[in-house]
């Protein structure tokens, strides 16, 4: 039993921390966008 709960916590670690790396690198594409967008915008 409780074994099945430590691999239970395993995998929803994994799964918690793939998506804060998914997150992660979406926030940080979202801000590089956003600096192109201003880079574009930019009147010269």
């Amino acid at each position: 039993m409780c074994q099945i709960f430590f691999n239970h916590n395993f995998y929803v670690r994994n799964k918690l921390l793939a998506f804060d790396k998914i997150f992660h690198s979406y926030t940080k594409l979202k801000d590089e966008i956003k600096n192109v967008n201003l880079f574009w915008n930019t009147p010269w």
